[in-house]
């Protein structure tokens, strides 16, 4: 079967996706964890979900990458989340505030706000942002680029033909054979 002929399946692409996301999730917080720029991660986000997708969903088209951006711009802001409520817990816990993960979670949003770390998270999620992006657009531009159609008659809405900007070859052949 050649891969124009096989055919999309978009829930388990989307399951794919899914997978391949959490899987990008985990080095982003992994990596955060030990010190490393997890930003890079973010193309680790992208090559993982978009893989995940083609994978299970035995292709990948517009529709598959779109759901792929969908997931990843949800997907990087909950590891980044995640990465910043561990730090906040682990700061809460060596300063013997001892919060779990779930309180960590909650309590976030205003001890960035109370502490004017807001933009330093936006940034920090911007960033992300960026390095995903930079892992996806290529694939992605690849995929749309594959399945763009040159303006043929198969592929025209017929507007072209019936303004006679266009010839129907087809026909053309047709009336030459007759005549």
């Amino acid at each position: 079967m050649q891969e124009d002929e096989k055919k999309e399946k978009v829930f388990l692409g989307v399951i794919g996706a899914f997978i391949g996301a959490f899987a990008g999730m985990a080095a982003i917080v992994l990596l955060g964890r030990i010190g490393l720029v997890a930003s890079i991660a973010g193309v680790l986000m992208a090559t993982f979900s978009l893989k995940g997708y083609e994978l299970l969903g035995g292709k990948l088209s517009v529709k598959g990458a779109v759901i792929c951006s969908v997931i990843m711009i949800v997907m990087t802001f909950a590891a980044e989340y995640i990465s910043w409520a561990i730090d906040f817990m682990i700061g809460l816990n060596e300063a013997d505030e001892y919060i779990g993960f779930a309180g960590a979670c909650f309590y976030l949003p205003l001890f960035l706000s109370d502490t004017g770390m807001v933009w330093r998270f936006l940034l920090s999620l911007a960033i992300l942002y960026i390095f995903t992006a930079i892992g996806a657009v290529p694939r992605i531009r690849a995929v749309i680029m594959e399945n763009k159609h040159p303006v043929t008659p198969e592929y025209s809405t017929g507007i072209a033909q019936r303004a006679g900007l266009t010839v129907d070859t087809e026909n053309e052949n047709k009336d030459e054979d007759e005549g």
